[in-house]
Protein backbone atom coordinates (compact mmCIF):
# COMPACT_ATOMS: atom_id res chain seq x y z
CA UNK A 1 0.00 0.00 0.00
CA UNK A 2 1.04 3.46 -1.00
CA UNK A 3 0.56 6.01 2.28
CA UNK A 4 0.75 8.93 -0.51
CA UNK A 5 -2.05 7.75 -3.08
CA UNK A 6 -1.98 7.92 -6.46
CA UNK A 7 -2.89 10.04 -9.54
CA UNK A 8 -5.64 8.40 -11.51
CA UNK A 9 -5.26 9.90 -14.91
CA UNK A 10 -7.81 9.85 -18.35
CA UNK A 11 -7.02 9.57 -21.90
CA UNK A 12 -3.66 11.05 -21.52
CA UNK A 13 -5.01 14.33 -20.45
CA UNK A 14 -7.93 14.91 -17.11
CA UNK A 15 -5.71 13.92 -13.12
CA UNK A 16 -6.77 13.81 -9.66
CA UNK A 17 -5.34 12.68 -6.95
CA UNK A 18 -6.76 9.40 -5.92
CA UNK A 19 -6.24 8.12 -1.77
CA UNK A 20 -6.05 4.82 -1.03
CA UNK A 21 -8.97 2.91 -1.13
CA UNK A 22 -10.47 6.27 -2.29
CA UNK A 23 -12.70 6.71 -5.36
CA UNK A 24 -12.97 9.63 -7.89
CA UNK A 25 -15.24 11.00 -10.41
CA UNK A 26 -14.60 12.11 -13.93
CA UNK A 27 -17.88 13.93 -14.24
CA UNK A 28 -17.01 15.19 -18.52
CA UNK A 29 -16.57 12.16 -19.78
CA UNK A 30 -18.52 11.27 -22.87
CA UNK A 31 -19.85 7.53 -23.60
CA UNK A 32 -17.52 5.46 -25.07
CA UNK A 33 -13.67 3.75 -24.53
CA UNK A 34 -11.43 5.74 -22.34
CA UNK A 35 -7.68 4.59 -21.51
CA UNK A 36 -7.61 5.30 -17.71
CA UNK A 37 -3.94 5.27 -16.06
CA UNK A 38 -2.73 5.06 -12.92
CA UNK A 39 0.91 6.29 -11.32
CA UNK A 40 2.49 7.49 -8.48
CA UNK A 41 3.08 3.84 -7.29
CA UNK A 42 5.64 3.12 -4.49
CA UNK A 43 8.45 1.11 -5.51
CA UNK A 44 7.51 -1.90 -3.66
CA UNK A 45 3.54 -1.68 -4.91
CA UNK A 46 2.81 -3.45 -8.32
CA UNK A 47 -0.51 -3.33 -10.08
CA UNK A 48 -3.05 -6.73 -10.44
CA UNK A 49 -3.97 -6.15 -13.46
CA UNK A 50 -2.64 -4.13 -17.19
CA UNK A 51 -2.11 -0.33 -16.80
CA UNK A 52 -3.39 1.99 -18.88
CA UNK A 53 -6.83 0.40 -18.59
CA UNK A 54 -9.23 0.67 -21.09
CA UNK A 55 -12.61 1.24 -19.77
CA UNK A 56 -16.60 1.67 -21.27
CA UNK A 57 -18.35 4.40 -20.49
CA UNK A 58 -22.41 3.84 -21.63
CA UNK A 59 -24.45 6.22 -22.54
CA UNK A 60 -26.10 8.15 -19.27
CA UNK A 61 -24.05 5.37 -17.24
CA UNK A 62 -20.84 5.27 -15.23
CA UNK A 63 -17.30 3.35 -15.92
CA UNK A 64 -16.51 -0.02 -13.97
CA UNK A 65 -13.84 0.52 -11.38
CA UNK A 66 -10.54 -0.73 -11.45
CA UNK A 67 -8.70 -2.39 -9.29
CA UNK A 68 -5.11 -1.88 -8.14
Amino acid sequence: MDPDGYTVTVDAGASQAISVNGSVTFAALGAGDHNVALSGLATNCTLSSTNPQTVSVPSGGMGQPLSR
